[in-house]
């Protein structure tokens, strides 16, 4: 029943038309003003028909772009997207070489570090080298049963590279002195002990293996 009331409506429009454009050409009065005034009512357009005139006229007056226009237009485009390329590319670049300047400093930072830490080894082990010959002629001046008790000491307290060095260094004749003094089964323990390390290089090869593993 919608349906055919619609229908109906859109018929009785369209007649409705016909009839006023009939009218008006008997009467002589149908021009394209007139013609454009019904059209623009009858659809429910609320402009008068000098504007919908002056539209018309404006659109057909629009000046079409020229070929060398849309190339001039596309070439603006074009540019405006490489100015953004470069720009994106000198950001990066920029980034690239502040990165650099990062990585350079953390190398002579690290370079510093590893000097001053070298420089502390040094400095430690000369102090721990005059440390051990100080004990050495120490160990030297004294008679020869004193110095093997101190080197016991040593030997029970796990010094056992220290007392080889100190052992290497003597003078010939002051160490055998002072190897002699090793009499009981316990001392001869610890003085086969000191042997075999000396024969088998050490410290010097403790020294060398930590080095060459670091």
């Amino acid at each position: 029943m919608l349906t055919k009331g619609i229908a109906a409506f859109c018929v009785a429009t369209v007649l409705t038309q016909l009839l006023v454009v009939g009218v008006l050409a008997v009467r002589g009065n149908l021009n394209a003003a007139s013609t454009t005034k019904i059209v623009g009512l009858m659809n429910g357009i609320d402009i008068s028909g000098d504007r919908v005139a002056d539209s018309i006229r404006a659109a057909k007056t629009e000046p079409i772009p020229s070929f060398e226009e849309v190339l001039a237009e596309r070439a603006r485009d074009g540019l405006e997207m490489d100015l953004r390329r470069r720009a994106q590319e000198n950001y990066y670049n920029q980034l690239q070489v502040v990165q650099e300047r990062l990585r350079s400093k953390e190398s002579r930072f690290d370079t510093r570090k590893d000097a001053f830490y070298r420089k502390l080894a040094e400095l430690s082990q000369g102090v721990q080298d005059e440390a051990m010959q100080s004990l050495q002629s120490t160990l030297e001046s004294l008679p020869p049963a004193t110095s093997k008790d101190q080197l016991i000491r040593m030997l029970d307290g796990g010094d056992l590279n220290d007392v080889v060095a100190i052992v290497k260094a003597m003078q010939a004749d002051k160490r055998k002195k002072i190897l002699r003094e090793f009499v009981s089964p316990e001392e001869a323990d610890k003085l086969q002990q000191i042997l075999n390390h000396i024969g088998a290089g050490e410290p010097e090869k403790t020294v060398i293996d930590k080095a060459r593993d670091e």
